[in-house]
């Protein structure tokens, strides 16, 4: 099936997954007619995503592509299989399943039957890869948004931006620079070097002006304090609104955060929709099979097939339900996403 290239010259290091994914058939069913060719042949790509394993990285999870052509002939049962993978993880899978199925065992297979039986449920192993470990990335990725909108949901954002706040804020940063620029500078003031104020004048004339400014002092002080006690407890309640440093946690970086972890739910969203779409092309080339009169007039035991395509039609319901429950977990972390980035 010439098409079926297209996925082998898709297959390749990349910096970024290949993110469409799509089905493609070449049936040969000649109707009633026992001695034509009768044969089912497709090509598929899927994406799905993979956990690394890798200590210690905080996002493990990636996303990987597998490829697949199959042809059965219904003739002699006899299957052709290609899988194009960068890693053995479906190989894996296979080699273990092949021990837990009784249909996968090679003594089993020994009619067209049995062939197609055993056919139907390598496709059930190979599409439960796309279907796995997508509820744990989105555990992860909620993580993610939780902590990349938290603050622009519960921060004080309202509280710390009155005109109070920004101009104490303002005041602080001022003085705080002043300091800075200054300190090191001074010279602290020594009675006994030539030049200071103080070299200028008598010890009676420093004690007399020491005690002027210490009479003075403490008449304002009544004052002073009552002040304190009205204005206190209010300017204790804006310190923490003061140290709320929103340049740290509404920056430009934070935003740009924001939008690559929108991005990349997007993505994810595409996937989920392009595997879907696959998975249903693929049930609906065996529903119309099942039907074909090239299928039935070849197939001795036509009982046998249509048992294992049942199976293989319910656990499509099954995945069906679950991307459709993981695709609005997606879509609700990407409104958040988009509706948080705009606050």
């Amino acid at each position: 099936m010439p098409s079926f290239l297209d996925h082998v010259f898709t297959s390749k290091s990349r910096i970024q997954p290949l993110t469409h994914a799509f089905f493609r058939h070449d049936n040969v069913l000649a109707g009633f007619n026992r001695q034509a060719d009768a044969r089912l042949q497709h090509g598929f790509n899927l994406t799905s995503v993979e956990n690394s394993q890798e200590p210690g990285s905080r996002n493990p999870w990636y996303l990987r592509q597998m490829a697949l052509y199959h042809s059965f002939d219904l003739k002699s049962g006899s299957c052709l299989w290609f899988v194009l993978k960068g890693n053995d993880l479906l190989a894996k899978y296979l080699q273990k399943d092949v021990q837990r199925h009784p249909i996968l065992q090679a003594s089993a297979i020994d009619s067209p039957e049995s062939s197609f039986a055993a056919s139907l449920q390598v496709h059930l192993i190979i599409l439960g890869w796309c279907v796995e470990g997508w509820s744990e990335y989105l555990e992860l990725l909620e993580k993610e948004v939780d902590e990349s909108t938290n603050m622009s949901k519960l921060g004080p954002v309202a509280e710390a931006t009155t005109p109070r706040n920004i101009s104490r804020r303002a005041s602080l940063r001022s003085t705080t620079s002043k300091r800075n620029s200054f300190s090191g500078e001074q010279t602290p003031i020594s009675p006994s070097r030539p030049g200071s104020p103080f070299h200028q004048l008598s010890f009676p004339q420093i004690t007399r002006s020491l005690s002027g400014f210490l009479r003075s002092w403490s008449s304002s002080q009544g004052s002073f304090e009552s002040n304190t006690m009205v204005d206190g407890d209010e300017e204790d309640e804006d310190d923490d609104l003061v140290d709320f440093d929103m340049d740290k946690h509404f920056s430009i970086d934070k935003l740009q955060d924001l939008t690559v972890l929108t991005d990349k739910i997007e993505s994810k969203l595409q996937v989920l929709a392009q595997n879907t779409a696959v998975i249903g092309e693929l049930v609906e080339q065996y529903e119309s099979t099942a039907k074909s009169p090239g299928f039935t007039s070849n197939m001795n035991d036509i009982d046998v097939c249509q048992t294992h395509l049942a199976i293989f039609f319910r656990q499509r319901r099954a995945w069906l339900e679950t991307y459709i429950n993981t695709t609005a977990a997606f879509q609700l972390c990407y409104a958040r996403c988009t509706t948080r980035r705009h606050w």
